[in-house]
């Protein structure tokens, strides 16, 4: 039996723990347990303008985390039971995770089963990974699917109060001290960051070591029987979701062949294929100004010195904190009025910081590979990211494009054809991972595996 330790990792699972029991017994059981709500603690916090609605946004985190990662580690325990199985469900999972991050536009009423869905999947999947790819053990395993399931949870809570309205991050742009509020926002989410990074035991280096031992081991591990096995699991989920659809059961409103019926019309209509052209040019200079900034990047890091060195202890906290960023980007760069499209420039550099943490960290971890590997591997690792906040950032100002055709169906209730916008943006995906992937194996170079730490 393992030696318990009672680190700071301990202490943070610990008041995770205690959050979720305030909260719980609070919501089921508020008559017979008169307990205090801890969580309600952080309505003080919303003195703040900036901070209006975060103890919302740490009530679907906190119930996402806990409950998702207690359903993901049952299912990963059972996948795990045969090797062919759980290789197949990484592989669906690689790209499937995102899944519910695309759906949000589209079925905004369902945020919070959607919520639970994105931790679900991203902890089944980091799971897999931690054990199957990395190594880990079971201690090292669980911290690391926790700060996974935690980051997940708390970029789909922000992506979901878009129409939840609770939180002023989308409306400070609009408010006449919105600079300050944003700033104070900005300061309180990379607060946040560094609390998780410092309890979990997280830096850049560990996070790049093993981003380039996955990528190593999924490059090397190519197999065509697992194409056709994942082939099967999507016809398979397509089918269960053809059953749910009819009924007697009904589970789902939309089937999927109302989906190929509205996009069969929208292709002869011919309008989507505009909103394709613009939406693949948004993440194409995107990923190319994203390409410039890591590339750049990567050279003051290379550099051992104290700029160096503190770039290292800040990027971690890039991540979800850029959408903060960018909504920044609004009041400071002007609208280009001889552009065609309206706020192009600013989706593209939406585009590019939201896909610079995992660009950066995924070129860093792969310098032991020519420099072309690097950058193809990045980005592939950047390119879900890309694919979601072009629909993101086409909520603001878009007239084009597939995030702008899911928004307004979503917000219309025409879920089908919604649906086909997220059929599409997985299919690009798909078709761009594959060729990235195939470009970069065959520069790539089969190094013995020893970069990822014993302790995460």
């Amino acid at each position: 039996m393992g030696k318990w330790r009672f680190d700071r990792t301990t202490i943070f699972f610990t008041f995770i723990g205690l959050l979720f029991l305030s909260d719980a017994a609070y919501v089921l059981l508020p008559d017979l347990i008169q307990l205090p709500n801890i969580l309600e603690c952080f309505r003080r916090l919303e003195t703040f303008t900036s901070l209006k609605g975060f103890t919302n946004i740490f009530h679907a985190i906190i119930m996402s985390t806990v409950v998702g990662y207690g359903l993901a580690l049952c299912l990963a325990l059972l996948t795990l039971r045969s090797p062919t199985v759980a290789q197949t469900v990484l592989r669906f999972l690689r790209i499937g995770l995102w899944l519910p991050f695309l759906l949000v536009f589209v079925l905004p009423k369902n945020y919070f089963l959607l919520g639970f869905a994105a931790v679900i999947l991203a902890s089944w999947y980091e799971f897999l990974a931690a054990r199957l790819l990395l190594k880990l053990d079971k201690q090292n395993a669980r911290i690391y699917v926790v700060r996974q399931a935690l980051l997940q949870a708390f970029f789909i809570s922000l992506l979901t109060d878009l129409w939840r309205n609770n939180l002023i991050l989308y409306r400070f742009p609009a408010l006449q001290n919105g600079m300050t509020v944003g700033l104070e926002l900005l300061a309180f989410i990379l607060f946040l960051l560094f609390v998780v990074n410092w309890f979990l035991r997280f830096n850049f280096n560990n996070g790049a070591a093993m981003r380039r031992e996955i990528l190593t081991q999924e490059l090397n591990s190519v197999n065509r029987s697992y194409f056709w096995r994942v082939l099967l699991l999507t016809i398979g989920s397509l089918a269960i979701w053809y059953m749910l659809s009819r009924e007697p059961l009904r589970f789902f409103l939309t089937s999927p062949e109302d989906v190929l019926e509205a996009g069969r019309f929208l292709f002869m209509s011919g309008d989507i294929r505009l909103d394709i052209f613009f939406s693949v040019l948004e993440i194409f200079l995107g990923l190319i100004v994203c390409v410039l900034l890591g590339v750049l990047t990567y050279k003051f890091l290379c550099a051992e010195n104290f700029f160096s060195r503190f770039l290292h202890s800040v990027l971690p906290l890039t991540y979800i904190s850029m959408v903060v960023v960018c909504l920044l980007g609004i009041l400071i760069l002007p609208q280009a009025p001889s552009w065609p499209v309206p706020l192009f420039h600013q989706r593209v550099l939406f585009i590019a910081l939201l896909t610079f943490y995992p660009f950066i960290q995924a070129l860093w971890g792969l310098r032991d590979q020519p420099f072309i590997v690097r950058v193809l591997l990045a980005l592939d690792d950047a390119l879900p990211l890309a694919f979601i906040v072009m629909a993101l950032s086409e909520v603001f100002g878009a007239t084009f494009g597939i995030g702008f055709m899911m928004i307004v169906t979503g917000a219309t209730s025409q879920a089908e054809k919604g649906l086909v916008g997220v059929a599409l943006a997985l299919i690009l995906l798909i078709a761009f991972s594959n060729i990235l992937r195939g470009c970069a194996r065959k520069s790539f170079t089969k190094r013995s595996a020893g970069l990822v730490p014993a302790e995460v």
